[in-house]
């Protein structure tokens, strides 16, 4: 878990930075619930400026929910394997 929230920015854009300069790729996608915990205005124009889509998750959809956990753990889990492959890996 991200402690305290207002760094899920910070460590999203250097995410960002690291995929496209290691992976060669464009991250394009970045789903977050319907709360908006970790997105401040500032996250959000970062998005847009690089063309980065927001999806937002259904509060009230539970399999929809529980399958985007599921996937953003899958993710996660992928995401560390590769870093750790780097030797970069950031602990939070």
């Amino acid at each position: 878990n991200l402690d305290p929230k207002s760094q899920a920015f910070k460590i999203f854009k250097n995410f960002k930075a690291l995929v496209e300069n290691k992976m060669r790729h464009k991250i394009k996608i970045l789903k977050f619930d319907r709360r908006g915990d970790y997105i401040s205005q500032e996250f959000k124009k970062f998005l847009k400026d690089n063309g980065i889509l927001n999806h937002k998750t259904h509060i009230h959809n539970s399999y929809k929910n529980r399958m985007t956990k599921k996937i953003n753990r899958t993710l996660l889990t992928k995401a560390c394997s590769i870093l750790i492959a780097y030797n970069t890996l950031i602990y939070v």
